[in-house]
C-alpha cells in the first residue's frame, strides 16, 4: 500500500473482499485501534464487528501514560488496576473496576484518565460483553 490512510485501507479491503463468495464475508476483525482501518472496515464490511487487540491497547497505555507518573511503582499499580478493568468477567464488575480506576486517578492524574477514555472504553466494554467475550488477547 502506498499509505496507511482510509482510502488505501478501503482499496485493500475491497481487494480482500473479492476472495469471498458473494454472500460470505468476514464477520470479525481485530485491530490495533488504527482509526483509518477501523473506518474502512466499517465501510467495506458494515456487518462485521471490530475488536481492539488488548496487547496493543496495553502497549499504548504504557507508552502514553508512563510519563504522567512520577514513580515507576505508581505506573505499575495503575496498570494492575487497568488489567482488572479489562479482565472483568461481567459488565457490573467492569463498571466497578473502572469506577475504582476513576476514583483513584481522576484527581491526581487527570491526563491518564482522559487518555483511557479516549481509547474508547465504551468500545472495549462492547467488545467484552455485547460480543460475549471475556477477554480479547491475541
Amino acid at each position: 500500500m502506498s499509505a496507511e490512510n482510509e482510502a488505501c485501507y478501503k482499496w485493500a479491503l475491497e481487494c480482500f473482499k473479492l476472495i469471498f463468495d458473494k454472500n460470505v464475508h468476514p464477520n470479525l476483525f481485530v485491530t490495533d485501534r488504527e482509526l483509518a482501518l477501523m473506518n474502512a472496515i466499517q465501510y467495506v464490511f458494515p456487518e462485521a464487528k471490530n475488536l481492539l487487540c488488548q496487547v496493543h491497547i496495553h502497549r499504548n497505555i504504557l507508552a502514553n501514560c508512563r510519563n504522567f507518573f512520577t514513580h515507576g511503582k505508581e505506573c505499575d499499580v495503575f496498570l494492575g488496576i487497568w488489567q482488572l478493568v479489562v479482565n472483568s468477567s461481567t459488565e457490573n464488575e467492569f463498571q466497578k473496576q473502572f469506577n475504582q480506576l476513576l476514583s483513584t486517578y481522576s484527581s491526581k492524574y487527570p491526563a491518564v484518565v482522559e487518555y483511557v477514555k479516549i481509547l474508547g472504553l465504551n468500545h472495549i466494554r462492547k467488545c467484552l460483553f455485547q460480543l460475549g467475550l471475556i477477554s480479547f488477547y491475541i
